[in-house]
């Protein structure tokens, strides 16, 4: 059972979001420095969400996520299209040898595999970890929610919550 994200939701008109010139400099260092702190805060507590998700929904993962830290979390959830230095990429490297190695496993043990040739195991093996499969599974599990993909940047990234009308 996949809850969706909890977040508290804020309206604000259209209207009232407009660019206006400040003369203080304090206040405008701070309408910089606040949208960098929100999101900060955001990610954080999305990668904290996420290995509440995976405690409540799958126990062993949930076991390993929580001996980890919220950083390592958070490099694995962020996407390469955040513009941050520190994406998934390397550890999708490492995770896309490891579910090769666990199919080829479980493609070993049934008995029916002894008769097939190696092409035919590779096709099986790459049907087993497609794209598309994968992606299905993860929004099966609510997985999907979790990543990371907007960058900090205008009209990109919004926090949690605001809807603007």
């Amino acid at each position: 059972d996949s809850a969706p994200k909890e977040h508290a939701t804020v309206e604000i008109a259209r209207e009232l979001c407009t660019g206006a010139e400040i003369d203080d400099p304090f206040i405008m260092l701070h309408l910089v420095l606040l949208p960098q702190i929100l999101y900060h805060i955001d990610r954080h507590l999305t990668a904290m969400a996420f290995k509440k998700h995976c405690t409540r929904n799958f126990k062993n993962l949930g076991k390993c996520l929580s001996q980890i830290s919220t950083s390592s979390v958070l490099e694995a959830l962020t996407a390469k299209s955040c513009a941050i230095e520190q994406t998934y990429d390397r550890l999708e490297w490492l995770g896309d040898g490891v579910l090769k190695l666990l199919q080829t496993d479980a493609l070993l043990t049934l008995p029916w595999t002894f008769y097939l040739h190696e092409g035919y195991l590779s096709m099986l093996r790459s049907a087993m970890g497609s794209n598309d499969r994968l992606k299905d599974a993860a929004k099966a599990s609510g997985i999907d929610e979790f990543i990371l993909i907007s960058p900090l940047s205008r009209r990109c990234w919004k926090p949690c919550g605001l809807r603007l009308h």
